[in-house]
């Protein structure tokens, strides 16, 4: 039992797996054996949901993110999707880097602007539309299991947002 999120045609996937039962398929499973999972599921849906609506409702001013992007989240996920996490946030599009590390913050850096990142509002406002960029970059991750460990990360990197 978990929740998938698609977005567009942009590969954008957000998994998080509360429960789940595993039995070899011999077409003798009953009922019994997973409606205890479903009932908790759905509960547990109902919970996410308004966790959801909470992050929607969570304005992110400019001043909030740039310091949870220079120090929450450069620490957790690096330098590069600092930056850029905080240029898709303030113009719906990806960054490339292009200018010297040296003397630089994510926020300081020469970007170049690339690709609209599908499903993202032209600047984004809330706490909600950043775990979606967030979970965008975790998505972009070459290794599988760093994808997940990444989306994992995700509920605590966004805590500090929520005080």
């Amino acid at each position: 039992m978990g929740w998938f999120r698609f977005v567009c045609s942009n590969g954008l996937v957000i998994g998080v797996t509360r429960s789940d039962v595993r039995r070899r398929h011999v077409g003798d499973i009953r009922l019994s054996d997973v409606g205890p999972v479903l009932s908790s599921g759905i509960q547990e849906s109902e919970k996410e949901k308004r966790n959801f609506e909470r992050w929607r409702k969570c304005k992110v001013e400019p001043d909030r993110l740039t310091r949870w992007v220079e120090k929450n989240l450069l620490k957790g996920w690096g330098f590069k999707a600092a930056a850029r996490t905080y240029h898709i946030f303030r113009t719906g599009h990806d960054a490339e880097i292009v200018g010297p590390y040296k003397d630089n913050t994510p926020l300081t850096i020469p970007v170049h602007l690339t690709t609209r990142v599908a499903g993202m509002p032209r600047e984004s406002g809330n706490l909600f539309d950043l775990s979606q960029i967030i979970a965008w970059l975790a998505k972009e991750r070459r290794d599988i299991q760093e994808q997940l460990e990444w989306r994992e990360e995700i509920p605590k990197l966004l805590k500090p947002l929520l005080n």
